[in-house]
This record gives structure tokens, C-alpha cells and sequence, in this order.
């Protein structure tokens, strides 16, 4: 009656909104998107410090999987959180039938990779590597700016060297989307500052083995000119 469950993975910013077009795309292809928010983001509580990310994030997702009885699900996974759902194939192998990767954060593997980075992502992950401890303060700090002088804005300062990101701002429903489905990660009133800061920490980690041992298929869906993953690291560690 809802379609083929398709469970996403959101990335550390959340986006977890869609354009109106895809939604109907969806609706059209009788597509059940389900998309749990992780802990620490939106009103939800952080997972505790002694509590292994993985396999507590696995855990929640198996949660709502197996509250709403599905026993198949494909999985679309956004950002960094590529390791999330390689995570829950691994420990439920049965149940995801295979991955999309959109913009996927891969592994980075030497200097070189660390070096394509754009300005924004290389300064953040260059904390989360070898100043884990100053990193939480960095992001609280940039949570702050970018509520004080607007997610478009930030946006701009993040992504301005990226021509197809800044062409997002130009048609209103991508925007939207951007502005509307980052609302669980940054708003007046909500900021998961600590959320984003455990995801960065847990994406600089090597967690290529996830990659190595996958006996699914994962197909990758990489923009040309994204900051985050530059394609040349990506067709790297693909081959």
C-alpha cells in the first residue's frame, strides 16, 4: 500500500528535505521515502560518549525499520553517511537490497585527496583528524555565524567555488529544499552542532574496510565540481 521503502541516510547537514519534483517522481515510481533523523539532530538526544556511533546508529535505524515491518529495503545515502548504511548491511546483511551514494564523502586515503579538498571542507576535517578536542568549538562557532548572517549566505561561503552548487540558489525548489531541509541541523531555535561534530569525527576515521567487505551493490551519484568530494578521489577509491 506505500510503495517500495527506499531508507535514507542523511548527510551531516541533514538536507533532508527534497525538491517538489523529486517527491512527485517518487510518488510516481510508487517509492516509499523514509527518512529517520539521527540522534542529535532536530529535537532527537545525542547518542552517549561511550555508545560506538556505528553500531548506535545502526541500531536506531533497525528500529523504525522493523517498527514499520519491512523485511527489504534499498538505501540512499548522502554525505558521510555512505558508512552508516554499509554499516547496517554489514550487520543486517538480509535486509538492504543495495545502495545509492549521492554526493558521498569517501575515505580519504593520502595527501593528496586531503589536498582537492575545497578551503571550507579541508578546514573541517583537517580539525576533526588532528584537533578532535578544539573541533567542537569550531563548529559551534560556525553554527553561530551562519545564523547570524544566513544559511544562504554560508552556502556561498562553503560551496562559492563550485558553479553547479551556486547555480542551486538560481531555481527556487532546490533552494528550498537546501534552506528548508537543513532546518533540523541549524534553525532559530535548534543548532546540532555536537551532532555535526561526532559525524565529523567519525568520517575522517578509515573506514575503508566497510567498503571492502560490502556484498552489496552501491552505485555513486558524484557531481563533477563538489567541494566535499572532489571526482578525482572518488574515481580513486572506486577503482
Amino acid at each position: 500500500a506505500f510503495g517500495t521503502p527506499c531508507v535514507v541516510f542523511h548527510t551531516d547537514y541533514c538536507l533532508i528535505r527534497w525538491p517538489a519534483q523529486a517527491e512527485q517522481a517518487a510518488q510516481r515510481l510508487d517509492i516509499r521515502v523514509i527518512v529517520p533523523v539521527r540522534a542529535g539532530y532536530g529535537h532527537t538526544m545525542p547518542h552517549r560518549l561511550n555508545e560506538e556511533p556505528l553500531a548506535a546508529t545502526s541500531r536506531d535505524y533497525l528500529a523504525i525499520i522493523d517498527h514499520l515491518h519491512l523485511r527489504k529495503v534499498a538505501a540512499m545515502a548522502m554525505g558521510s553517511a555512505l558508512r552508516y548504511a554499509l554499516h547496517l548491511a554489514e550487520v543486517r546483511p538480509d535486509l538492504i537490497l543495495g545502495i545509492l551514494g549521492v554526493s558521498c564523502q569517501l575515505p580519504l586515503q593520502n595527501d593528496a585527496q586531503f589536498a582537492r579538498l575545497g578551503k571550507w571542507q579541508r578546514f573541517i576535517e583537517a580539525n576533526a583528524r588532528h584537533a578532535p578536542r578544539i573541533l567542537p568549538f569550531v563548529v559551534k562557532a560556525a553554527f553561530a555565524m551562519t545564523r547570524r548572517i544566513g544559511k544562504e549566505a554560508f552556502f556561498v561561503q562553503a560551496n562559492g567555488n563550485s558553479p553547479a552548487d551556486m547555480r542551486i540558489l538560481t531555481r527556487p525548489d532546490l533552494r528550498e529544499a537546501v534552506m528548508v531541509g537543513t532546518e533540523v541541523a541549524l534553525s532559530d531555535t535548534l543548532s546540532a552542532h555536537e551532532a555535526f561534530t561526532r559525524d565529523a569525527v567519525g568520517a575522517v576515521q578509515d573506514w575503508s574496510g566497510l567498503i571492502a567487505r560490502a556484498q552489496l551493490p552501491i552505485r555513486l551519484v558524484q557531481g563533477d565540481e563538489d567541494p566535499t568530494s572532489p571526482i578525482e578521489t572518488v574515481r580513486e577509491i572506486a577503482r
